[in-house]
C-alpha cells in the first residue's frame, strides 16, 4: 500500500459585522461610541494581520513604494 497526503488550502473570507454602542450624554454634550474587541482596529481582522506579517518577515516579501 503506498500512501500519500495532499495538502491545500482553502481562502474563504470571514465577515462580521459589529453593532457599537451610542450614548449620548445631554448633561455633558458629548457623544459615546463603544470601542471594538481588542486587535480589531481598522477595517482588517487579526488573520490577515497576520498573514501580513509572516508574508514581510518569513517570506520577505515588502509592498513597493509609489
Amino acid at each position: 500500500m503506498n500512501e500519500v497526503i495532499i495538502q491545500d488550502m482553502i481562502l474563504a473570507t470571514d465577515n462580521v459585522l459589529y453593532r457599537k454602542e451610542k450614548y449620548y450624554s445631554p448633561l455633558e454634550g458629548k457623544t459615546y461610541l463603544a470601542e471594538r474587541p481588542c486587535g480589531y482596529e481598522g477595517e482588517f481582522g487579526l488573520g490577515i494581520k497576520t498573514l501580513i506579517i509572516s508574508l514581510y518577515y518569513g517570506g520577505n516579501m515588502t509592498q513597493a513604494s509609489c
